[in-house]
C-alpha cells in the first residue's frame, strides 16, 4: 500500500457550499493529473471543472450562453466531473475517501 495514492475529502454539518468535498478532491485528482501529465484530460473538463469551482477556472471555462438551463449545467457539470475522476484513475489509480457523508449537502450526494 506504500504507492497507493489515497484522496481524502470531509464533509462538514453547516457548510456552506453544496460541492465543498468534491471540489477538494478534485483539486488533489487535478494534482495527480498534472503529475502524470494528463493535461489533456484537464483541458477537455475545463468547463466543468470551472463550474464546480471558479478557483478552476483558468481562462477555459465555458460560457453560460450554450447551456439550456441551470439544471442543464448542473447534470452536465456531474457527468463531466464523473468522466474526469475516472479518466484520471485510469492513468494514475487513486482511491477516493469522502468522509462524515452524514453532513453532505444535496450537490455532494448527487456526485
Amino acid at each position: 500500500m506504500s504507492q497507493a495514492v489515497f484522496v481524502e475529502s470531509d464533509c462538514y454539518e453547516g457548510s456552506l457550499y453544496e460541492y465543498e468535498p468534491i471540489a477538494s478532491a478534485v483539486s488533489y485528482v487535478i494534482r495527480l493529473a498534472e503529475s502524470v501529465g494528463a493535461t489533456d484530460l484537464l483541458e477537455r473538463a475545463a468547463p466543468a471543472l470551472a463550474l464546480l469551482d471558479h478557483r478552476f477556472d483558468r481562462g477555459r471555462g465555458a460560457s453560460s450562453a450554450s447551456v439550456e438551463s441551470p439544471d442543464t449545467a448542473r447534470v452536465a457539470m456531474i457527468a463531466q466531473i464523473g468522466e474526469l475522476m475516472v479518466a484520471v484513475a485510469d492513468r494514475v489509480p487513486y482511491a477516493l475517501y469522502v468522509n462524515d457523508l452524514q453532513w453532505a449537502r444535496t450537490g455532494t450526494l448527487d456526485m
